[in-house]
């Protein structure tokens, strides 16, 4: 299964679709280095994305995230709803992330449809969506 998930090919896709110089996460890996070295770099990252899917597992190294705060423009900086998080996370985490979402909408969908009342996966759906449906289903009962 990792190696449907995780070709040489689809992971040379993942890694050229970030933006060269994104910010990093906690390993100060950015995107220009994975790109810049791919050639040396692709069999070991391989084996390592394919190893965490197969044993189901994230190093740890992987999980740890860097949040920075970026103010939302017009508001006070007095204020703590007036500041927007953003995580900066592994883009080798990242890069699974990417990989796996490209075979669940582009395999695992396309031959096991979801549900109609699923939010996940489809456009102009979501939370907030499934929320209101459930309440409305709650207040008819």
């Amino acid at each position: 299964m990792s190696k449907r998930v995780v070709s040489y090919n689809k992971l040379k896709w993942a890694i050229f679709t970030f933006q060269p110089y994104k910010s990093p996460g906690m390993d100060g890996i950015m995107p220009i280095m994975l790109q810049r070295g791919f050639e040396l770099l692709a069999g070991k990252i391989l084996m390592l994305l394919r190893a965490s899917l197969a044993l189901g597992y994230i190093p740890v190294s992987w999980r740890h995230n860097r949040v920075v705060f970026i103010p939302k423009p017009g508001k006070p900086l007095t204020q703590a709803k007036s500041l927007r998080p953003i995580s900066l996370m592994s883009f080798i985490l990242k890069i699974l992330e990417k990989l796996i979402d490209r075979h669940i909408r582009g395999g695992v969908l396309l031959e096991k449809p979801l549900h109609q009342h699923q939010s996940a996966y489809r456009a102009g759906m979501s939370t907030e969506t499934a929320s209101s449906r459930l309440f409305k289903d709650w207040k008819s009962a």
